[in-house]
């Protein structure tokens, strides 16, 4: 005999497990972005700079995703402090690779530009 009343709960556990999934999930995304938050304001407080202006330069270097959002679960682990030191020290050291890259970029372009000029250019005879 089938009992009808555990087959009507069965879709209702189910709903409850997917809703319970989507709430932790959306704790979890807020724990982050609060993790997120606490970091830029405390860098921007160390710095004395407006919190703006230390999450332009974080977000330019993609560094809220890729570091206090990707390695969460480790640096929240981490005192403030710590994290608010580490997020300076590592915008700073992914901002001196840009400039590198792109410096050495501008070097390639320019060197590349040369060559290809002179490649056109006939030499003179003396």
């Amino acid at each position: 005999m089938i009992n009808f009343e555990i087959i009507n709960v069965i879709p209702t556990a189910c709903c409850l497990r997917h809703n319970i999934k989507r709430m932790n999930n959306k704790d979890d995304k807020f724990r982050r972005v609060h993790f997120a938050v606490t970091a830029i304001e405390g860098s921007a407080k160390k710095l004395n700079i407006p919190g703006n202006r230390i999450y332009c330069r974080l977000k330019k270097q993609n560094l809220i995703s890729e570091r206090l959002f990707k390695h969460y679960e480790l640096l929240h682990t981490q005192s403030r402090e710590w994290v608010v030191e580490d997020t300076i020290e590592t915008l700073k050291n992914w901002e001196k690779e840009s400039r590198m890259l792109v410096n050495a970029t501008n070097v390639n372009q320019k060197h590349r530009s040369n060559r290809r000029h002179n490649k056109h250019t006939p030499k003179q005879k003396h």
